[in-house]
This record gives C-alpha cells, structure tokens and sequence, in this order.
C-alpha cells in the first residue's frame, strides 16, 4: 500500500478547542485495535518513527511530517497522561471520525448518582453550567444540562437529564462542542423570525440584566405560563399598550385587582377596554 501523508498542520485539541500543547498521540491498528502500528519520518516508510508522538505548543507533532501505512487507530493524551480523545485515522480522510461531530470527547467520569458524576481534576472550565453533555450508561445514551459544577479533589458535576437517568454504568461523557458562556455565536438581534420571515418577537439589552420572562408550556388539561423570573419579585411592565380598538379577554378567569390605569370594566372581567 503507498504511503500517505499524516499532515503535520493536523492540530488536535482539548475539550475547549484550544490547542492539545505538550500533549502525545499513540497509534495503533485500526478499529479500535491495541496492536501498535508505527508511523514514518519518510515516505518510503523504511524510518520508523515509534508508536508514540509528541505534540508541540500548537498541538501539532513535534517531529513535522509523519507517514501512514493504510488506516490506524489514534489515543490522543494530555501532558499528565489522561486520555483526551480517540479517532479512528481512515487513509484519504484523515481527520478521524470526530471531523463532524457535535460532541467532544472527555476525561472518563465516575458514577455518583443518577444525576451527577465526577471527572478528575479541575475542569468546572469545561464542565460549566447549562452546557450540554452526553453520557453512555449500561441503559443506553443520555443527553443533559449542566446546572451545577464544584472543584474539591475532584470535580463534581450535576446535570438535569433531558430522559433516562445516568446509571452505575456510567462508561464516558462528551461535552457539547459550543460553550453555553463566552460563545462563538454573534448575540441574535434579529429574534424570533416566523416561517416568513416577518418577525415576532425581538429581544431588548440591559447591561447586567437580572430579571426576565420565563414562558412555560403545559400538558393536557393545564395552562401555559408567562412569569417574571429572576433576581427581584418585581412583576411585568406592559408598555405602551394600547386597547381601545380591542380587548383583552380572560376566559374563565377572576380579576382581583387591575393596577393599570385608564381600564374601565363596561361588561364582565371577561372584557376590559380602554377609557382612554
């Protein structure tokens, strides 16, 4: 089989995307295979180059341009020796099968509970609040949320599951590839757009904002909601509200109290419209 080119521009790197520096690749057969299988300084492939290659400060191999003899298995280490990532290297691609995931691999984690987990080390970077993960447990794949990340020895992560619950057979995590904070993604001034295009809702900025609106759906038989969430119990503002030309209409509901000006009660609290 010719030899191919394992292009040494190829970076590998972390879980926050940065650059694997002083980190190691170890190479063997493909499949998943713990066979070794050397890579080459020459294209001739009479120069064996090991089986274990280091990573300079851009993630990269230190020993510049390496030679492939067909597909290899790759395990990708940090400096401390913690396995980062594994690809399956297939000749003519060459980027693994994680070019086009949306998941990054991770430290292995240890089962606490069916909703948290720990991971060596400090990594409450990488495991923060309201990132995504994605576990493997004995009863099948489960995706969650971060809501909680503490560094004592170890770093104790708690998630919310989307469905399912993590199990004692907790085998590995992934992280999802965009960071819930600080990301690549520019802020959505547009809002929310219809199947038109005609937009529906936009969203205003205030610099440390601490108060919002939660909207809450409902099952069968109950009523979606529209709060005021946040730091303060402050209630909602609706402003710049005009009525006079409409109504609001409170289907079996009771109004207590109406702390709005200028709403004069003509009918029933079913129909309220304005005096002004």
């Amino acid at each position: 089989m010719p030899a191919h080119l394992i292009y040494s521009p190829f970076t590998f790197i972390d879980t926050n995307g940065d650059p694997l520096s002083g980190g190691y690749v170890k190479t063997f057969e493909p499949n998943g295979s713990s066979t070794p299988k050397a890579l080459y300084s020459d294209k001739a492939l009479t120069n064996s180059a090991g089986t274990t290659h280091t990573l300079n400060s851009l993630g990269q191999f230190n020993a510049g341009n390496l030679f492939g003899d067909g597909d290899y298995y790759f395990e990708v280490y940090y400096a401390d020796d913690s396995l980062a990532d594994t690809y399956e290297y297939i000749e003519g691609e060459g980027s693994g099968n994680n070019a086009a995931t949306e998941w990054v691999s991770s430290v292995t984690p240890t089962y606490i509970s069916a909703t948290s987990f720990s991971v060596p080390g400090d990594l409450t970077s990488d495991f923060h609040v309201n990132r995504r993960v994605k576990t493997e447990n004995t009863g099948g794949t489960v995706y969650s949320t971060i809501v909680s990340s503490v560094f004592s020895s170890v770093t104790t992560v708690t998630v919310t599951n989307d469905s399912g619950t993590l199990d004692s057979g907790l085998s590995s995590v992934e992280l999802g590839f965009l960071r819930a904070d600080n990301q690549s993604l520019p802020p959505s001034k547009a809002g929310l757009i219809d199947e038109n295009g005609n937009k529906v809702l936009i969203p205003g900025a205030t610099a440390s904002a601490v108060n919002e609106i939660t909207v809450t759906n409902a099952a069968t038989g109950n009523k979606p909601s529209i709060d005021q969430t946040g730091a303060d119990d402050v209630g909602i503002d609706i402003e710049g509200v005009e009525l006079h030309n409409g109504s609001i209409t409170a289907s079996s509901a009771t109004i207590n109290t109406i702390p709005v000006y200028g709403l004069v009660v003509l009918d029933t609290p079913e129909n309220l419209v304005s005096s002004s």
